[in-house]
């Protein structure tokens, strides 16, 4: 290497040790703070990359051109370490901080024409980078008309270095073109975002479809199917809006977002999927899973089978044989394993009598195999378990999801509403039982069937399973 390559490399080391150390204490004021030392390289990276600039003192220039203006830096110093020429181009390019701001940027403008090669060059560079910041990485407590009015101002001062690097200006016009798309794009969402917008980040497609929550002039809230809810700062944010028709999901149809203190709270699909089959490592076929969630279900349906199925059901209606269905139907709830044990002794106890032990049987067969609509058969059953005092949720949906595994599911209320907040789902949940909810829960039970269709659950018993084992999972991690 010659010696006039190493004594360049030694003025460019020496003024980027320089700048560093006189910057070292200072901040841009970008959202992320970053180092102020990443604006003077970025400068001279320009000048070098897109400008070809080679020239040394220009480049050093670079890595030096705040240190006089922002810092304790003194003319002497840099003349010292890097020489005369290099202090020439700082000095032109430094504002006199004594004047106002007003001034100081009508001075810029007037003496634009008039600054050396170097300095032009640098000064371009320069306008390159606050442009292009303006845009993308902001002061936090600029106002979009700040930002637009800055756009304006630079314009003006490079209409004066215009001539110095074809490269450079072609460069700063694309960067000003690109920013003002910018700035326009977010005063056009702006005025057009609306509460309940579906919507794409398209920096994040990992996020997925989102849906606006709240929007004012300086923050949307938006809520997304991969990630739960963020805050987004309008002026940062392209979102990409979605035709109603071709955003279309069921999670968002039924969401349900609340100010109230979550006992959860929202966990995208993918991580539930992800801790379901890292507790059950063959998912649906794995052998725990089955012992643990599937085993005694599928011992309750087949039982329902057997002992009261339709024919048989309807035998022992006409035979009067009230006490018999009752004790067939206590035996298979147990089987089940699905009531908590005053829920058991609820249902015990509103069967010990005839008159009650005809009703149920009478209203359970009706419930199960009725040619009426569901809506009034899961009411009619609700009414005749209300006079018996056993009118609990899971005694009302049990024999649906045993008789029924593929359509019908189990309303635990110790686990379904905090299901439905994992999933940010809105269930219209009610103590009492209801068909309204029980409705909404058939919608989240197919949402979350479809959206389970990679694990292959073979019915509502396993989608059912899926929810009991993430809550359960879940709620010792919340104590």
């Amino acid at each position: 290497m010659s010696n006039n390559n190493d004594d360049a490399i030694s003025l460019l080391l020496t003024a980027l040790r320089f700048a560093a150390d006189k910057h070292r204490d200072q901040r841009r004021k970008d959202r992320n703070a970053s180092p102020y030392i990443n604006h003077p390289i970025q400068i001279a990276d320009i000048l070098w990359k897109i400008g070809g600039v080679r020239d040394v003192v220009t480049l050093a220039g670079a890595l030096l051109h705040d240190t006089l203006e922002d810092t304790n830096a003194t003319p002497e110093e840099i003349q010292t370490l890097c020489g005369v020429e290099v202090l020439s181009v700082v000095n032109e390019v430094t504002d006199d901080k004594t004047l106002s701001k007003v001034e100081r940027k009508r001075r810029q403008i007037e003496h634009a024409s008039s600054l050396s090669i170097r300095a032009k060059q640098l000064k371009l560079a320069d306008k390159i980078c606050n442009v292009y910041d303006i845009a993308h990485a902001p002061p936090l407590n600029w106002s979009r008309k700040r930002r637009h009015d800055y756009l304006q101002w630079s314009e003006q001062v490079v209409a004066g270095l215009r001539g110095v690097n074809p490269a450079l200006e072609y460069y700063y016009d694309e960067i000003l073109a690109q920013a003002r798309h910018r700035l326009a794009y977010e005063q056009e969402n702006v005025r057009t975002f609306r509460v309940g917008d579906r919507v794409r980040h398209p920096k994040k497609p990992e996020w997925g479809l989102g849906q606006i929550l709240a929007c004012t002039d300086k923050h949307l809230r938006v809520f997304f199917v991969g990630a739960g809810q963020k805050l987004l700062r309008q002026e940062k944010t392209l979102l990409a809006r979605l035709d109603p028709q071709q955003a279309q999901n069921r999670l968002l149809d039924d969401l349900k977002i609340s100010s109230e203190q979550k006992v959860i709270g929202y966990q995208p699909l993918p991580v539930l999927i992800e801790r379901f089959l890292h507790q059950y490592g063959e998912g649906f076929y794995s052998e725990s899973y089955l012992k643990t969630y599937r085993q005694a279900r599928i011992s309750a349906h087949t039982a329902m089978q057997n002992y009261l199925n339709q024919t048989t059901f309807s035998q022992l209606l006409r035979e009067k044989n009230y006490q018999e269905i009752c004790e067939r139907s206590v035996m298979i709830i147990e089987t089940a394993q699905v009531l908590s044990d005053i829920e058991k002794i609820s249902l015990e106890e509103g069967l010990q009598h005839p008159a009650q032990q005809r009703l149920f049987a009478e209203k359970l067969y009706q419930f199960l195999f009725a040619e009426q609509a569901i809506e009034a058969r899961f009411n009619a059953f609700v009414a005749g378990l209300m006079q018996m005092n056993a009118a609990h949720w899971r005694i009302v949906t049990s024999f649906l999801f045993i008789t029924y595994p593929e359509t019908d599911i189990l309303l635990n209320p110790d686990i379904i509403p905090l299901a439905a907040e994992l999933c940010a789902f809105n269930l219209n949940y009610h103590t009492q039982p209801n068909w309204q909810t029980y409705r909404q829960l058939l919608t989240f039970a197919d949402y979350l069937a479809q959206s389970l269709v990679d694990m292959r659950p073979r019915d509502l018993i396993d989608v059912y399973a899926f929810m009991e084992a993430n809550v359960t999972l879940l709620q010792p991690l919340q104590k």
